[in-house]
C-alpha cells in the first residue's frame, strides 16, 4: 500500500528527529539504520500503511526541501509569512509575489505558498538552520 504521511505523522517524524538529531551528520543527514530505526520508534503512533525505513527516509527528503523554498519565500523583504496564510498577498502586494516567483528567486515552486502556508514550517526551523539571508533574497 502506498504511505500517505498526516501532518501528526510528520510530527511523530520530526519528534524522533529532534530527539535524535545528535545521530546526524552535517546538515541533518541521517544513514540507513538510522531511518529503520525512526520507523521502528512512529510505528505505534502512525496512521495508514506502515512507514518504511525509505518512506521516513524520503518523507524527511521532501519535507528539507518544501523548508528550502518556503524559508526562502519567508526571508524575502516586504513579505509577512503565515503558517496558516502563507505570504498571504493581497492585490497591492501582487508586484512584490511576482518578483518572488519569477526574479529574484526563481523558484517556481514557492507559488503554493502565495495564500496558503506550511504548518511544518517552525518545527522546521527548530531543526535546520535558515540559508536564507534578510532583504531580496
Amino acid at each position: 500500500p502506498r504511505c500517505i504521511w498526516t501532518l501528526a505523522d510528520e510530527t511523530c517524524l520530526f519528534t524522533y528527529i529532534k530527539t535524535n538529531c545528535a545521530k546526524s551528520g552535517d546538515g541533518l543527514n541521517f544513514d540507513k539504520s538510522f531511518w529503520a530505526q525512526a520507523a521502528i520508534d512512529i510505528a505505534q503512533s502512525t496512521t495508514g500503511a506502515a512507514k518504511t525505513a525509505d518512506s521516513c527516509a524520503t518523507k524527511w527528503s521532501q519535507l528539507h526541501a518544501t523548508y528550502n523554498v518556503v524559508d526562502r519565500v519567508t526571508h524575502y523583504s516586504g513579505v509577512a509569512w503565515s503558517t496558516d496564510c502563507g505570504t498571504d498577498i493581497i492585490a497591492e502586494s501582487e508586484g512584490i509575489w511576482a518578483d518572488i516567483i519569477k526574479v529574484s528567486m526563481s523558484i517556481p515552486s514557492a507559488k503554493p505558498y502565495k495564500n496558503k502556508g506550511w504548518v511544518p514550517y517552525n518545527i522546521m526551523c527548530e531543526l535546520l538552520p535558515s540559508k536564507a539571508s534578510g532583504g531580496r533574497v
